[in-house]
């Protein structure tokens, strides 16, 4: 689990425009995804969440709400 926001969203809009994942290792996994989840029991898990809601938005991904 990552719980660097900058790393998690860096992480997650490579996976939303460019369909790769880098790897403990480094290696490019290229994988598609409809959703993206998040913890919300770590320590600051609510701004990470808006951190990355607010970067997707702004790069022009869709978001949605499944609930």
């Amino acid at each position: 689990m990552l719980h660097d926001t900058a790393q998690v969203v860096e992480n997650m809009l490579r996976l939303a425009e460019e369909g790769v994942l880098i790897a403990r290792d480094g290696t490019r996994l290229e994988t598609e995804a409809e959703s993206i989840c998040t913890h919300g029991d770590t320590p600051g898990a609510a701004d990470m969440a808006g951190a990355l809601h607010h970067a997707l938005e702004s790069a022009g991904v869709e978001i949605r709400s499944f609930a």
